[in-house]
């Protein structure tokens, strides 16, 4: 019963531990301020494999929105938060986005403002 209890403790912690490895990213203008912020909502809101790829997916495509929608304003910054935030609310269980629209004035809204500037640039 022991051995089989250190079992389930062990694969537990390698699963935690490789979840983050699954989501790969690669060179871009803005892929360093998306990894931080998937990484960020790994930590912090313990985001399951599927959510991690879902999140990384919209903050590509609000890079991808940003870059084409260039030169922006603060009226197209906002359209582009709100547009992840969308995303956010079918990608995040109901506990967790309650959390999410909590944090948006404070490190959230940072890294999505870095992950817009990269991608303007």
């Amino acid at each position: 019963m022991l051995a089989l209890m250190l079992f389930f403790a062990a694969g537990t912690a390698m699963a935690t531990q490789s979840v983050s490895e699954n989501v790969q990213f690669v060179a871009g203008p803005s892929d360093a301020e998306v990894k931080k912020l998937v990484m960020y909502m790994i930590k912090t809101y313990n985001l399951n494999p599927d959510q991690q790829l879902k999140v990384k997916e919209a903050a590509m495509k609000m890079a991808s929105d940003a870059a084409a929608k260039k030169p922006l304003n603060a009226k197209k910054r906002a359209a582009l938060r709100d547009a992840l935030s969308a995303a956010m609310s079918k990608t995040l269980s109901a506990a967790q986005y309650s959390q999410y629209k909590s944090a948006l004035n404070g490190e959230i809204n940072k890294l999505l403002d870095d992950i817009i500037d990269a991608a303007v640039k």
